[in-house]
């Protein structure tokens, strides 16, 4: 959790910032990923998290561009990251409804809610763009 709470903290303030949130977003999504593999509320927790991190790398790529840019490179940007973003927003989608389909856990209640919540969050943007 410490590593996630680094990747959230990572604000581009330049285009190659932009890559390293991505890397970093990616290897932390593999660490729950091998948390994930020992099933039960592990795997609901991690499959969230994972989620989580997707669709905040997502947000972020859409609304945090590195400031300083002239508008023409600010521009292209814009199209190039949107594009990840929305490849990012399903990857979200996908770890919420993997959250989702595991068996139901008493412990797992708050887990897989904010999985249902945040899955209808990330399907709205996704619908509202036509993907």
């Amino acid at each position: 959790d410490r590593a996630l709470v680094r990747v959230h903290a990572i604000r581009p303030r330049q285009r190659l910032d932009v890559w390293a949130k991505e890397d970093a977003t990616e290897e932390v999504a593999a660490r729950y990923r091998a948390i994930a593999e020992h099933g039960g509320l592990a795997r609901i927790a991690a499959t969230y998290r994972i989620g989580s991190l997707y669709h905040d790398l997502a947000l972020g790529l859409l609304f945090e561009l590195p400031p300083g840019l002239e508008p023409s490179v600010a521009g292209e940007l814009r199209r190039t990251l949107r594009t990840r973003a929305l490849a990012y927003l399903k990857k979200a989608a996908q770890a919420y409804q993997e959250c989702l389909a595991a068996p139901k856990l008493p412990d797992a209640e708050l887990w897989q809610l904010a999985a249902e919540t945040e899955l209808r969050n990330a399907r709205d943007v996704l619908g509202a763009e036509g993907s």
